[in-house]
Formats: C-alpha cells, sequence, structure tokens
C-alpha cells in the first residue's frame, strides 16, 4: 500500500483536501458574499496565477513524467532552429517567443509554464465573464459563478487513481497535458460566442470573431473543433431552420474544416515525407474496434459513467428543466 503513495498520488488527494476544507468554510463559516466581495477580480487572478505557477514548478520537481511541458518545449526549440514545426504551433510559437528564442531548454521550459499559467487564469477570467451574461445572476449569485469557476480548476474526477488508474481519465481539468491547457481559453470562447450567435446575435461581426476562434482552435489544439463542426450547425438548423441566419453559421465551419483539411496534410503527408527516419503515422477509424469482448464492453460502460457521473446526474436530475431551456 505504500508503494502507492506517490508524489503524483499525494498532490491529487491534497489537492481534494483542500477542495474539501474550502467547501466546508464557506458552507459552515461564512457566507460566499462575505468572502469575494472583499476580494476583487484582479486579486483573484494574480493569486490563481501565482498558485498554479506552484502547481506547475511542483509537477516537475515531484514527478516530471506527468507533465508534457518538456516535450513541448523542446518543440519550441525546433521553431526556433527553424526544423520541423507541428499543425498545432500556436503553444509551441508563444513560447518560442516568451523565451526570447532561447536555445536553453530550462529557459524554454519556464516560457512555458508562463504561458500555461496565464491561460489557466483567462480560463477563469472568461468562465466567469460569460457565465454570469448568460445566466444574468443577480449580484449575490455572481459569487457563486466566482467561487464555482476557481473550485473547478482544482476539481479531479481521478478520486479512484491509487486503486483504478485506468478507469477515471476525464477530469474537469488536466496538469499534465500543455496544449490542453493552452486550449481552452480558445474553446471556451468560442463555444460562448456560438451560444450568443444562437441567441440571435448573428451579425456579420460575429461571424467574423467566430471565424477567428476557429482559426485559433485548429492552431492551438484542433480537439474543440471536431465537436463544435458538428454541433453548431445543428444547433443553428433546429433555432433557425433553413434561414438567411442557418447558412450564416455554417461559414465558421466552412473556413475551419479547410483549415483542418490542410492541417491534415501537413501533417500526414508533408511531415511523413520528410521524416528523416522514414517512420510513418497516420490516423485510422476502426468501427467498433475496441468492443471484441464482453468484458471490454463492461468496462467502457463503467468508465463512461466513472469520467461522466456529474453530467449523467444532473441530466437524471433537472432534465424537466434542461428540456424547456431551449
Amino acid at each position: 500500500m505504500l508503494s502507492l503513495l506517490t508524489p503524483q498520488i499525494i498532490i491529487i488527494y491534497a489537492t481534494y483536501l483542500v477542495y474539501l476544507l474550502l467547501f466546508l468554510i464557506v458552507y459552515k463559516k461564512f457566507t460566499i458574499e462575505s468572502i469575494v466581495s472583499k476580494v476583487s477580480s484582479d486579486k483573484i487572478s494574480v493569486f490563481l496565477f501565482a498558485l498554479v505557477l506552484i502547481i506547475f514548478l511542483s509537477l516537475l520537481y515531484f514527478n516530471s513524467a506527468m507533465s508534457d511541458i518538456p516535450t513541448h518545449a523542446r518543440g519550441a526549440m525546433r521553431i526556433i532552429k527553424f526544423e520541423r514545426i507541428t499543425g498545432h504551433f500556436l503553444f509551441h510559437l508563444l513560447v518560442a517567443i516568451a523565451s526570447f528564442f532561447s536555445l536553453n531548454e530550462y529557459i524554454l521550459v519556464g516560457a512555458a509554464i508562463l504561458i500555461l499559467s496565464i491561460a489557466v487564469v483567462l480560463k477563469y477570467r472568461v468562465s466567469c465573464y460569460y457565465i454570469n451574461k448568460i445566466i444574468e445572476f443577480s449580484t449575490t449569485h455572481k459569487y457563486y459563478i466566482q467561487i464555482g469557476s476557481l473550485l473547478s480548476l482544482f476539481a479531479f474526477s481521478i478520486i479512484l487513481y491509487p486503486v483504478f488508474p485506468k478507469l477515471m481519465d476525464s477530469p474537469v481539468n488536466v496538469w499534465h497535458n500543455p496544449t490542453t491547457i493552452f486550449l481552452m481559453p480558445f474553446a471556451l470562447l468560442l463555444f460562448f460566442k456560438s451560444y450568443c450567435f444562437l441567441q440571435g446575435d448573428t451579425d456579420a461581426k460575429t461571424i467574423w470573431i467566430l471565424v477567428l476562434l476557429v482559426f485559433l482552435n485548429i492552431i492551438a489544439k484542433p480537439s474543440f473543433f471536431f465537436v463544435f463542426c458538428l454541433v453548431f450547425p445543428l444547433f443553428a438548423l433546429i433555432e433557425y431552420k433553413f434561414t438567411k441566419s442557418f447558412w450564416k453559421s455554417l461559414i465558421p465551419v466552412f473556413v475551419g474544416v479547410v483549415f483542418i483539411a490542410a492541417q491534415y496534410f501537413y501533417i500526414y503527408f508533408y511531415l511523413n515525407s520528410n521524416k528523416p527516419t522514414g517512420e510513418e503515422s497516420g490516423v485510422i477509424i476502426r468501427l467498433l474496434y475496441y468492443f471484441d469482448s464482453i468484458d471490454k464492453i463492461g468496462y467502457f460502460i463503467v468508465r463512461i459513467i466513472a469520467n461522466y457521473a456529474f453530467p449523467l446526474l444532473f441530466l437524471i436530475l433537472y432534465f424537466n428543466k434542461i428540456r424547456f431551456l431551449y
């Protein structure tokens, strides 16, 4: 059992403990308003930046294998040397700029941590701003949004990690994957701006903003765009039918698909043809490849429930309210 107490697990459960203590203090001893109202949003951002910076440094110090930051720092080094550039190059490019194009790996890692810390703060600020704007809560309720947005950064869905390490792998916030962390502010901006479009903000300015955000998402990490390009036009069709607004919703999707196609050909054809090792990479779609046994199907079902327990319970408990939201 002692062998399970690795630095990684200690950090995870220390985070859980802090999260629990903060909740109990806020719930039992004070009102949320009395705590947050005395602290400006800028001060919370500065505190969050310092805290996240310490977390990234701690992960590298205690368990560098848990972080991909050094790997992506080397990606920035390749940009500086005018060597191989990845399709989602934005994070590497900003690290190179922030390091003043240094070839020192420690400086590049430090620049990467700095940018990632800023990205986490921006994720918090974007969440607070748009949730307040969309829900239009009263001044009292906005403190719940601030506290919830802040604490959600440190919430994990991996509480069974030491026992079932592969069971829960979809946390609210990740600390080991730099490109996912870096993507989040852009993904949230694209999500919220598309929501505004669906609520009637369909002018040309909104379309251009959506196109810009799609481009930034793709060169940061295209993961969210694959969801966006399917869901956004579907919801636009439900909301606007085959009117002008629906056809306008296809513009950022079409532009994004063109960018993705260009990125695909660049990565899987151009870069592959220029690999010195002769190795090839690619994408293979194998329908139901994973479900070749009853055990794997059962494991998949349990894994889905474990990872998405919160949205599933929310869907079940508040189904009637969700049904009439749209």
